[in-house]
């Protein structure tokens, strides 16, 4: 068997595990997201199914018809760059819920290590 050969076995062996693998992730971040705030995270996870779903419908561009995902790796430039900035829709819907959902304990974070001294200026001097 030739090189390539594997290689295109390979792929096409963990092209569903890669799937199964984003899916349980995607999962996973919904039931976080709804569990911490459930106001803020359901409507986060209704916006980015509802974004995804977008990536999903058949779209006309350049001559062509095809879905956001498939376009962004194989349509032309025009139309690839249209169908990125839906795919980077979700990732930016994604992340934003996932930051504002946690919002509140990274505000209470404090890094380890001493508390400074009262009345010291925060600041570091090596000066006597």
């Amino acid at each position: 068997m030739r090189t390539y050969e594997l290689l295109a076995i390979g792929l096409v062996l963990l092209i569903p595990v890669a799937a199964l693998a984003l899916v349980a992730g995607a999962i996973a971040w919904a039931r976080d997201s709804i569990d911490r705030a459930p106001l803020i995270g359901g409507a986060g996870v209704l916006c980015t199914a509802l974004a995804l779903a977008n990536t999903l419908v058949e779209r006309a561009c350049g001559g062509e018809v095809n879905r956001a995902v498939i376009t962004a790796f194989t349509g032309p430039d025009g139309c690839r760059s249209s169908a990125l900035a839906a795919l980077q829709l979700v990732v930016l819907l994604a992340v934003g819920t996932a930051v504002a959902v946690r919002a509140p304990e990274l505000r209470r974070w404090r890094p380890a290590g001493p508390a400074p001294a009262p009345g010291a200026g925060g600041g570091s001097s090596d000066a006597p």
